[in-house]
């Protein structure tokens, strides 16, 4: 993704029409669904994701970081509101403050609840120095912290980890605090619809010369 936010707003779109294209069919045998935001965000122009460490004293993911969310309430007219109502009570987050670009395809956990990550972009810069963004009163929340995308790019900073069974788990290893088990797996899936994103729009670009260079050609013979 482009180094500076101001220069995103192309590959946002990009990203948000192949967002669309994705074949996203719902899972079956799941007991209930749930949705997460991944929070593209700027920090002092630098594009990042936005992260939470969960509070110690919940009952699950204690401790663990994660995007905010959480599972579908009545009330809910789809699991975008989901998502975004979610973050509001999470993080304090209004909704007129996310710009929702699309979704990735249904996630299973490992508690069988089918989770939908929709990715977004918060308006505005992100300085949590000034505003932490936690809603105190839902006590779900320990500290956020952001991670450059650039960084995120990078495969020296993960490690995969051995999970059983033969299954290794992805882990990213510079940020403040480590993120693994489906927040990494999540970011991962982000990270490489994003390099597709940007092989699309190489080839988009590199057409678009082409096509460029054989006019100029043509219009040179006609000349001759």
């Amino acid at each position: 993704m482009a180094r500076h936010v101001k220069e995103m707003r192309e590959e946002i779109a990009a990203l948000a029409a192949r967002l669309k294209r994705l074949r996203k069919p719902n899972l079956k045998g799941m007991k209930r669904e749930a949705a997460v935001l991944l929070p593209i965000c700027s920090v002092r122009g630098v594009p990042s994701l936005l992260y939470n460490l969960r509070s110690e004293n919940l009952s699950s993911h204690a401790g663990e970081v994660s995007f905010p969310g959480g599972g579908w309430e009545e009330g809910d007219k789809t699991l975008v509101d989901t998502a975004l109502r979610e973050a509001f009570e999470e993080m304090g987050l209004t909704r007129d403050r996310v710009e929702v670009i699309g979704q990735l395809e249904q996630v299973p956990s490992i508690h069988k609840v089918a989770v939908t990550p929709v990715v977004g972009v918060i308006s505005g810069e992100v300085n949590l120095e000034k505003d932490p963004m936690i809603n105190y009163e839902s006590r779900e929340i320990e500290v956020n912290f952001t991670v450059p995308i650039s960084l995120l790019n990078n495969p020296a900073n993960w490690k995969m980890d051995d999970f059983g069974g033969g299954r290794r788990v992805p882990r990213y290893i510079k940020s403040p605090y480590p993120i693994w088990g489906m927040t990494a797996y999540l970011t991962k899936r982000f990270l490489s619809e994003l390099a597709a994103m940007r092989e699309d729009l190489r080839d988009k670009r590199q057409h678009k010369t082409d096509a460029a260079n054989e006019s100029c050609s043509s219009g040179v013979q006609s000349k001759l």
